[in-house]
């Protein structure tokens, strides 16, 4: 039973070390720019319903 308990923990420590290992090699990545992630398209929006509580006036519409 104390060999599991060692396996389990030394498995533990593997996933750890490999899960920083990851993290610190993505984070190099995107402090050189590599990891950028560029999106180029179009958004079509025809038609925005608003939904309020009250029924007051809108004073002035800021975009």
């Amino acid at each position: 039973m104390m060999v599991t308990k060692r396996k389990a923990v030394l498995l533990c420590l593997i996933l750890l070390v490999a899960g920083l290992a990851v993290y610190f090699y993505q984070s190099c990545r995107q402090a050189d720019g590599a990891g950028e992630l560029v999106l180029q398209g179009n958004v079509d929006v025809r038609e925005v319903s608003l939904a309020f509580r009250q029924s007051d006036r809108i004073l002035e519409v800021l975009a």
